[in-house]
């Protein structure tokens, strides 16, 4: 068998750490905030506790962990409520209890936690451990998306699709939406927009959406640019244009968007493939991004590709540590030697930085069944 790490065992205990880390239950949709908690900010309040807590219940010393979490929660540690409700979610040293879970979320979720408002919206929605309220649903949805959450707005735009609740979506989201882009906040404008470009609670209009994109991008929201890019890349609202799209690309990236960053990585990814195949869909696209960037030729997109998608995973993207993982475990087929043990640590990254995607495919690479050993 082809084992970067040489040994059967030691491939599936790193299958278990990632399951136990939290992502069994994020697969399964329950609520989790494993990833979050290892992956936060340095600037949080209570980090002292909570990587002190993290510690002790990698050491199975979940009392003792508890109560550093607990202290952490009280500073207002936003990662530590995260951990909280996650561990009565999933029985981690403790004994489940939807009610508690709920309780750390709401307290997340008060503190400014949009993984916590997301998790609400999800309670509501389906009615765990709370009574269904669709329209309270979609205001926690707001909430999250007016902060960034990308998976906040799809859950809306989900809601919305069913015209039986369509009434409350609207009553509960859009108010909330309009009033905080109005008031100038960047990812506020970057969900209005995104609401008018994909019909949500309004009829689709990509003037609108345009309209409110390129406000938030004036106030350097990164995420905006890439948005604008994308209408012209795919001409929704305006004449098609690669030159301009890649063009609001690379501003996106370099306000140090993380999503920006892993796109360009994607892109440059693109390039390679597109260099052996130029029949490729979406060559089209990719010589305006050589032009636009004179120092690289068609010999370096695998280096420009790792080098955005490097900077992304830096700041906890998940799907560019994926992405880096693919580029070692393809090796030859980019012009470089295969370095699986390589593709298995970005994987285990992407896994503990809540991936899902990468948990099958660490399990495939190293060819073991992703189920923890007792």
């Amino acid at each position: 068998m082809n084992n970067p790490f040489g040994q059967t065992g030691l491939a599936v205990a790193v299958i278990s750490l990632a399951v136990s880390a939290g992502l069994g239950a994020l697969a399964a949709g329950a609520p989790t905030g494993a990833g979050t908690a290892l992956n936060a900010r340095s600037t949080e309040p209570g980090m002292v506790y909570l990587n002190r807590g993290i510690s002790l219940a990698q050491q199975a010393r979940y009392s003792l962990s508890r109560r550093y979490m607990q202290d952490a929660a009280r500073l207002g540690n936003v990662s530590a409520m995260d951990k909280l409700a996650a561990d009565y979610a999933e029985g981690e040293g403790v004994l489940i209890s939807l009610r508690k879970s709920i309780t750390w979320t709401r307290k997340a979720a008060a503190a400014g936690g949009t993984s916590a408002m997301l998790k609400l919206g999800k309670f509501y929605e389906g009615g765990c451990g709370v009574e269904r309220n669709f329209k309270t649903a979609a205001g926690w949805y707001a909430h999250a998306a007016a902060l960034g959450s990308v998976d906040a707005l799809r859950r809306l735009a989900l809601l919305w699709k069913s015209k039986r609740f369509a009434l409350a979506v609207k009553q509960g989201a859009l108010p909330w939406v309009r009033k905080e882009a109005e008031a100038g906040k960047g990812p506020a404008m970057v969900a209005a927009g995104w609401l008018r470009q994909h019909g949500c609670m309004e009829p689709v209009d990509y003037h609108r959406a345009m309209v409110w994109y390129r406000k938030a991008a004036s106030a350097g929201d990164g995420n905006a640019m890439i948005r604008i890019g994308w209408l012209y890349r795919e001409g929704w609202g305006v004449k098609k244009n690669a030159k301009v799209a890649i063009s609001w690309f690379h501003r996106a990236a370099a306000t140090g968007s993380p999503i920006a960053e892993a796109y360009m990585g994607q892109l440059y990814m693109m390039a390679v493939f597109a260099a052996r195949n130029s029949e490729q869909s979406n060559a089209w696209l990719l010589q305006p991004l050589l032009n636009h960037d004179p120092t690289i030729s068609a010999g370096s997109n695998y280096k420009n590709a790792k080098l955005w998608l490097r900077r992304a995973a830096e700041q906890g993207n998940g799907q560019a540590m994926a992405s880096i993982a693919m580029i070692d475990q393809l090796g030859g087929i980019v012009g470089k030697k295969k370095d699986l043990a390589g593709a298995t640590r970005w994987l285990v990254r992407a896994a503990l930085a809540g991936y899902p995607s990468a948990v099958p495919t660490l399990a495939q690479l190293l060819r073991v069944s992703p189920v923890p050993v007792k």
